[in-house]
């Protein structure tokens, strides 16, 4: 599908990625532009300063991103982390509810795009149904099965021996999610070079 739309240069292709904080939901978005040869725009949650984009300035940078990529074949977008973004039923500054300007504007912004378009979210409570049906393609992204969350054990601890009881219930447990793994390596690299400096000391 997104290959078709690359091609085409299809307007108005979005994609919504939902599911659990940690299964993977970017990663994939990354994975698929790798796979297509196109390259993946980020719309960014923080400023230079490192300070939180606010709500309107993300839409901006949204709306902004696709119009310059516009012209730009085999551009992709990614909206992370959307959720406020699509929330119709926020306030402004000034207590006013800004559902109908925000929703005609995010309505319109689906249906012009020219760059398809990744919608990262970790639930899709904030979306109503006006915005749902606007989607192209939405993918429920769910933690991996034991054989992958095994194979992925083995990735990342790949330099070092697990106890097998502790292995077994990584493996085991269904919540498991990838980022669970990644954290869970770098705690015990750490864990191992602090112990390999204390004994070189």
């Amino acid at each position: 599908f997104l290959a078709g739309a690359l091609a085409t240069r299809t307007v108005g292709v979005n994609i919504l990625l939902h599911g659990a904080p940690g299964t993977g939901k970017t990663s994939l978005a990354a994975a698929l532009a790798a796979d297509l040869g196109a390259e993946l725009f980020e719309v960014r949650i923080q400023d230079d300063d490192g300070s939180l984009c606010s709500t309107d300035t993300r839409l901006t940078a949204l709306g902004i991103s696709q119009r310059c990529m516009a012209c730009t074949p085999n551009t992709m977008v990614i909206f992370d982390e959307a959720e406020d973004s699509v929330d119709c039923s926020a306030m402004d500054r000034f207590g006013h509810r800004t559902s109908n300007a925000r929703k005609a504007w995010l309505h319109r912004t689906m249906e012009s795009n020219v760059p398809p378009t990744v919608w990262v979210v970790n639930n899709t409570t904030p979306f109503d149904a006006a915005t749902l049906r606007r989607f192209d393609f939405a993918l429920r992204v769910e933690p991996p099965p034991e054989a992958e969350r095994r194979a992925m054990l083995g990735r990342h601890f790949a330099d070092q021996a697990l106890p097998p009881d502790l292995m077994a219930a990584l493996v085991s447990d269904p919540r498991t999610t990838p980022a669970h793994l990644v954290k869970a390596a770098r705690v015990a690299r750490l864990v191992e070079e602090r112990g390999r400096v204390e004994s070189e000391l």
